[in-house]
């Protein structure tokens, strides 16, 4: 439990990127948690958040995203679109999505969240 109490404090702690009025954090961990990262990142910012963990699975990474502002269902029903397996609920996303085409996809988020 320690191990993973210091793993989420690292990650929170990491330096992160600022894009207009997302917070983008790129994390690479072995651990699934994407999620708590990114609620502590959220909720202590009050901002719209985008953590991307390429460590968890070997041929795709984890999207989460978190927005107190705006409705993520448009983002989740795109991700579905494309193939992705995404769901959430009004203020989060969550995804699995190939590496090639995460990129692409955590653009969409940050363009639709600013």
């Amino acid at each position: 439990m320690r191990l993973l109490k210091d793993e989420i404090e690292r990650h929170v702690k990491a330096e992160a990127d600022e894009e207009g009025k997302v917070t983008i954090k790129w994390i690479n961990t072995r651990y699934n948690i994407i999620s708590t990262v990114t609620r502590r990142l959220a909720w202590g910012a009050g901002r719209n958040v985008v953590v991307v963990n390429n460590g968890f699975f070997e041929k795709e990474d984890q999207v989460y995203a978190r927005s107190p502002e705006k409705d993520m269902s448009f983002l989740i029903q795109r991700g579905i679109k494309q193939g992705f397996r995404a769901g959430g609920k009004k203020d989060v996303l969550g995804a699995i999505v190939p590496k090639s085409e995460t990129a692409k996809y955590v653009e969409e988020i940050i363009e639709y969240l600013k």
